[in-house]
């Protein structure tokens, strides 16, 4: 994850970015990222390989918090209202 810095200063639209935290993630390779607002919290949704992660941030960290195992390879991912939609090629 990276913190986007912007400049103060009305003249200076640049914006640069510092590591915050990184994570590895052995699922597979990650296609897909969204985040999920529930119950006043944002968690991070991340599709990698068949799994489903949900992560959520909390004391300087990612925690896992919930996972699904799909019987396809997660190519992409978007949250509908309530439902998470998943496709693959």
């Amino acid at each position: 994850m990276f913190r986007v810095e912007t400049s103060t200063d009305p003249n200076d639209s640049s914006a640069s970015l510092s590591l915050e935290y990184d994570k590895d993630i052995l699922l597979g390779p990650v296609n897909s990222l969204c985040t999920l607002t529930a119950d006043g919290r944002s968690r991070l949704v991340i599709g990698a390989g068949a799994e489903v992660a949900i992560e959520q941030w909390g004391g300087g960290k990612l925690t896992q918090v919930g996972f699904f195992h799909a019987h396809m390879y997660v190519l992409e991912l978007k949250i509908f209202k309530n439902f998470f939609l998943l496709s693959d090629a």
